[in-house]
């Protein structure tokens, strides 16, 4: 396996740029921001609870629903730089 072959990981989305994403891999870490540029597609699998506190920095999502829970492909350099494998 190269490490520019995709890997699937599963994943928070906490906060959205017009260019990356703010993903945690669970409610208890702080996130990591991923580029748009490299990820590949993904699909909502989830939501958290609406009353959801994401990471050391507290982040709460507002509103009805939780934050978004999915699968995402991404390269595999990039999933070990960011600590997702």
């Amino acid at each position: 396996m190269s490490d520019r072959d995709p890997v699937e990981v599963m994943v928070i989305i906490v906060r959205e740029t017009p260019k990356a994403y703010l993903v945690c891999e669970s409610e208890e870490v702080d996130g990591v921001w991923m580029p748009k540029s490299q990820m590949g597609e993904f699909n909502e699998v989830g939501r958290t609870e609406s009353d959801a506190i994401v990471g050391d920095k507290r982040l709460n999502r507002s509103g009805p629903t939780g934050f978004p829970i999915v699968e995402m492909e991404i390269p595999e350099w990039l999933a070990e730089e960011k600590g997702l494998i």
